[in-house]
């Protein structure tokens, strides 16, 4: 008999934990925050973003070193009437490793957004990990995609090994799994659609 009331007593403060929740749930809204990006006003991006929204752990762990050592350049400039930003990092022990984040807001002639593409398109990524070459200068790996009007290009480039023509394999792998990680996480970012005004301008 105990046995049972303890039972019960449990499954009592259990069902008022979740009616405490759900109150809560109600009051505050809802459950997880609401994912706000702050870059996209309207139908698209009329600005690209800024470098700072690149995670540096992700870009740390493709250059082969620890986030405070990552150093940035950052160049706002306009190409055929489109917004275009290019970040590149590097490391000062490594200026010929490096991993470049492009991207390009489309506007049309009169500067309202072409959106070519509604949503997040298809992930196009590529690599020469696994490709010979008759003279190996450098590896590199590479990803693209579009969402609306702006267009982000990723590429991380090292210097070929001497003496060796191909990486190893968990060279090859660890770079691609960087690459998809750093990408995956500049979309998530990204893909939010809200009606904000933009945080930054250039």
């Amino acid at each position: 008999m105990p046995g049972r009331l303890g039972t019960a007593l449990a499954i009592g403060a259990a069902v008022a934990a979740e009616l405490v929740l759900g109150v809560l749930l109600v009051i505050t809204g809802g459950g997880a925050p609401e994912v706000v990006n702050p870059w996209r006003v309207g139908d698209g991006f009329p600005q690209p973003p800024p470098c700072s929204m690149i995670d540096r752990s992700r870009v740390a762990a493709l250059l082969g070193g620890a986030v405070g050592e990552t150093t940035l350049e950052d160049s706002y400039f306009v190409e055929d009437n489109d917004p275009s930003r290019r970040c590149v990092f590097t490391t000062p022990r490594s200026r010929f490793t490096s991993v470049e984040v492009t991207m390009r807001s489309r506007l049309g002639n009169h500067g309202s957004l072409e959106i070519t593409n509604r949503g997040l398109s298809d992930l196009t990524m590529s690599d020469n990990l696994s490709t010979k070459e008759l003279k190996r200068i450098s590896d590199y790996v590479s990803a693209g995609f579009q969402i609306d009007n702006l267009v982000v290009g990723c590429y991380h480039t090292r210097p070929g090994i001497p003496g060796r023509e191909l990486p190893d394999e968990e060279t090859a792998r660890r770079m691609r799994d960087d690459m998809t990680a750093l990408v995956h996480d500049i979309t998530g970012k990204l893909t939010p659609r809200n009606r904000t005004t933009p945080t930054n301008t250039r």
